[in-house]
Order: structure tokens, then sequence, then C-alpha cells
């Protein structure tokens, strides 16, 4: 997976985030990524319920 550019940070260096994990009624594992440094985010789902 390819991340948007963060601003200040050449392409290709590793970002520091913290990570906040939601599972949803649905099944559904949502991972948020927030940017130590700026308010930039971003989700990374997996379905982890089976039929």
């Amino acid at each position: 997976m390819t991340l948007p550019a963060v601003d200040d940070l050449p392409a290709g260096q590793p970002v520091p985030v913290r990570l906040n994990a939601v599972v949803t009624e649905l099944g559904t594992l949502e991972l948020w990524m927030q940017h130590t440094r700026s308010d930039r985010r971003w989700k990374v789902e997996f379905q982890v319920r089976t039929d």
C-alpha cells in the first residue's frame, strides 16, 4: 500500500504513526494511523468476519 506524501518528509521515508484499531458491527477491522506530528490520518480496513 502506498500512502499520500506527508509534508516535510521525503518520499519513501518511514512515517511515524499511532495505531488505533476498531472492530465494526459488520465485522470489519479498521486500523487508523495518525501521523504523530500532524492531523493526517489514514484508514486500512480488513474483513475479518466469516460467513
